[in-house]
């Protein structure tokens, strides 16, 4: 009777098995991990977009801009419920009172609990706080969705989601673009706003614009360094990822690309 012997692996050909699945696991892992933070990218430029098209929708009605002020309390916002708020999906979950709701707020790659990741240009407010008003001209001047051109005056962009706590949630400053003398200041050239403003958890900070969400090994910048790309949404409702290079040039000057009010346009 012929008997059937089954062969099986030999120790030395099943750790050379597993030494090729681990070698082919570590080529793969960065290209997936470059996969899903592209994935992130992507998805916070949409969120920024269909925030713009809500914005759109509120100057449709009203003609303006969301107010950004803080009193009465609570103060009202851009994000409100009330502002651009009625015009996003309402099947947003429940979130505590005075907080915006949705994940439309929070871009993917802040580090969290996060609920809200972006800020509002101070110029396009159509109200602000007399701390802003009675110190005109400063070094903007408030613009209209009349203002043109439109589409290279930031609306929306990436900021520091400094404020709040680990156990309520972090989030970003209603506005930004107030604070720096200049618009290649505010972008972190030429070192920056000075004196540097509080981000609260991630300290003191030269641009309140926040490169390193999506920061890639190559651009030179660690911590909150103001090298790297973020996402802006521009007040035509169009949305582009912008590196600190195509902001501003090496010796510190605004390339022109992006604006902060009218007043950049005669200060280059």
């Amino acid at each position: 009777m012929r008997s059937h012997r089954v062969r099986a692996f030999t120790l030395i050909e099943l750790m050379a098995v597993v030494g090729i699945i681990a070698t082919l696991v570590g080529l793969l892992l960065p290209s997936l991990t470059r996969v899903r933070s592209v994935a992130r990218t992507t998805q916070c430029a949409s969120n920024l977009h269909q925030l713009s098209i809500a914005f759109v929708e509120y100057v449709t009605i009203y003609g303006k801009f969301p107010p950004n002020v803080s009193s009465p309390s609570p103060g009202q916002y851009w994000y409100d419920d009330d502002r651009i708020g009625r015009f996003l999906p309402a099947s947003r979950p429940p979130v505590p009172a005075g907080k915006p709701g949705g994940n439309i707020y929070v871009c993917p790659e802040d580090v969290g609990p996060a609920y809200l990741s972006y800020s509002m240009n101070e110029w396009a407010s159509s109200a602000a706080d007399s701390s802003v008003t009675s110190a005109l001209p400063v070094t903007g001047t408030f613009w209209s969705p009349k203002t043109s051109p439109s589409c290279k005056l930031i609306l929306i962009a990436e900021s520091y989601s400094g404020n709040g706590s680990q156990s309520i949630g972090w989030y970003s400053a209603p506005t930004i673009g107030f604070a720096g003398s200049s618009a290649a200041a505010r972008f972190g050239g030429n070192g920056g706003i000075a004196p540097p403003v509080s981000a609260q958890r991630w300290g003191y900070v030269n641009s309140e614009l926040n490169f390193m969400r999506h920061r890639s090994s190559g651009s030179g910048g660690v911590s909150t360094q103001p090298k790297g790309r973020l996402n802006i949404a521009y007040a035509d409702g169009h949305v582009a990822a912008r590196s600190d290079a195509d902001l501003v040039t090496a010796a510190g000057v605004s390339t022109g690309d992006s604006d902060w009010s009218p007043m950049d346009w005669g200060g280059r």
